[in-house]
Formats: C-alpha cells, sequence, structure tokens
C-alpha cells in the first residue's frame, strides 16, 4: 500500500483580526491533514481532518464523503451553503491530487490543480477561518492551570534523577526550567525533557528530567510557568527523604537494646568480681 499525507497549514496574523480579537488571541493557525492510501491501482482512501491551533474540528467520514463537525460551534460559524461550496472546492482538489499522483495530471489539465489549492489557501480557507475563530473563541481560548510533582529516581549507585512532571494544562506552550540554589540551571546533556503530549482530556504533559549526584550539597526547585498561571508560577522544591519512621523505630529499638545489654554486662561483672 502506497500512502501520502499532506499537511496544509494556513496561519492568520494579528494584524488581521486585531480588530475583532483580542491581542493574545490575535493570530492563529489552521492545520488541514490529508491522506491518502493507495492499497492497489484501482483504489484509493482519502482522510481529512481539521484542527484550528490544537483544537480538531472536522473530518470527513472516508466512504461516504460526509463532513462531520466534532465542536458545537462550527458548523453554525458558516451558512449550509458555505459549507456546502467548501466541500465541492476539496472534493474537486482531491480528485485532481489524485490524478496527479497516479501520474495522469497531464491529461486531466493539471494547471486547474494548482488554481484550486491557491483558491483555497488564499482566499476560501482565511475567509472562512475568521467566522471560526470568533465562533469557537470559548474553546480556542480555554485555559487550564497545570498540575506538578518532583520526585526522585536512583537508576543505579551514585545515580540521581530529578523528575518534574507537569500536566493537566491548555494551552500547548509551557516552560519548565530547574533551579539549583536559586540559579536556574542551563541547558545541557545533564538536562532531558520529553515532548508535550496529549492527554485524553484534551490537555497536555511533559516530563523534565535533571540528572544530580546524590548529597552534592546543593537545593533544587521545578519552576513552571504557563498562560493560565499569569504573572505566577509553580516552584516545587526538592529535598532528600527522609528515614521513614519505621525505620526511625527500629533505629531506636536497636539503641535501648544495646544499652540494656551493655548495662546488664556491666552489673553482671560487677557481681562476678
Amino acid at each position: 500500500m502506497l500512502t501520502f499525507l499532506l499537511l496544509l497549514p494556513i496561519i492568520v496574523p494579528g494584524t488581521v483580526l486585531e480588530a475583532m480579537l483580542p491581542p493574545a488571541v490575535a493570530s492563529h493557525a489552521l492545520h488541514i491533514f490529508l491522506t491518502l492510501a493507495f492499497p492497489n491501482s484501482m483504489a484509493v482512501e482519502v482522510t481529512i481532518y481539521a484542527a484550528l491551533d490544537d483544537v480538531i474540528f472536522a473530518t470527513q467520514q472516508q466512504h461516504t464523503g460526509e463532513i462531520v463537525y466534532l465542536r458545537p460551534w462550527v458548523h453554525p460559524a458558516l451558512p449550509e451553503s458555505q459549507w456546502e461550496y467548501l466541500h465541492d472546492l476539496f472534493k474537486i482538489y482531491v480528485h485532481n491530487l489524485i490524478l496527479l499522483l497516479n501520474g495522469d495530471a497531464k491529461q486531466h489539465h493539471e494547471p486547474c490543480f494548482s488554481v484550486t489549492l491557491q483558491y483555497l489557501l488564499n482566499d476560501t480557507c482565511k475567509d472562512h477561518m475568521k467566522k471560526l475563530i470568533l465562533s469557537g473563541k470559548k474553546d480556542l481560548e480555554r485555559q487550564v492551570k497545570p498540575a506538578a510533582v518532583v520526585f526522585a529516581r536512583t537508576p543505579e549507585p551514585g545515580r540521581l534523577l530529578l523528575v518534574c512532571r507537569v500536566t493537566g494544562f491548555y494551552p500547548r506552550p509551557v516552560s519548565v526550567t530547574w533551579l539549583r540554589d536559586g540559579e536556574e540551571v542551563p541547558p545541557g546533556p545533564e538536562l532531558n525533557s520529553t515532548p508535550i503530549l496529549p492527554n485524553a482530556d484534551l490537555t497536555y504533559q511533559m516530563r523534565s528530567v535533571l540528572a544530580a549526584a546524590p548529597r552534592d550539597g546543593h537545593s533544587y526547585a521545578c519552576r513552571v510557568r504557563h498562560s493560565s498561571l499569569g504573572d505566577y508560577s509553580l516552584l516545587l522544591h526538592w529535598a532528600p527523604a527522609s528515614p521513614k519512621p519505621q525505620h526511625v523505630a527500629w533505629i531506636v529499638i536497636a539503641v535501648i537494646l544495646a544499652a540494656s545489654a551493655a548495662v546488664a554486662g556491666a552489673v553482671w561483672w560487677w557481681r562476678r568480681r
């Protein structure tokens, strides 16, 4: 099976919408993901879905070609006639693209394919995108505060890994840094971070790991900055774990037994003297 994945990104800069939207959300990106799979020379499977920023809002059913609206604010943003017109344009674009990939474009007016694509990207999509942004403003401007925790791993003797796990935040951009004695640890081999990954509830998560030497005498803290926190940040300090209470109890018992044995020995020696 031969498969092609095309990503068509469209960005509306702040200058276009600054009169209608607050400055903090004046720029948005529309991504259209198109996958064409050719199981054989006589068949093609088409998958399309669209995302505004990180919000996937529409997809197309593979077999029926019907558009499925994944957010309640999507369909009301445009009149039905515009949805039908947009759907027809994409059908023409996909049809010509399939011909092009099959090597038959020259026989089916290849220039029409380029004109359709440019019209979609430069005019139709941008115009409709503005309406979608206004209709989906609540979803697009959603702010969810992160939750964070710091813990340590010891993969081998003499090696300590400090882990800062941050999860449940939205939107995607986040800053996670480590502080050593109050100073930010610069990028280097001792630092390692995972990519920002999605959660099932449409929020995100990531981990930042700092390699340190056990009992090196330094203090460490993880600092998390996110738009949902405003001018504040999360600061999580790490300290070596103190002995567990049961361990302390056993130590006390051992000391008492040792002292008792010493006293008993001294009394026995005095009596035998």
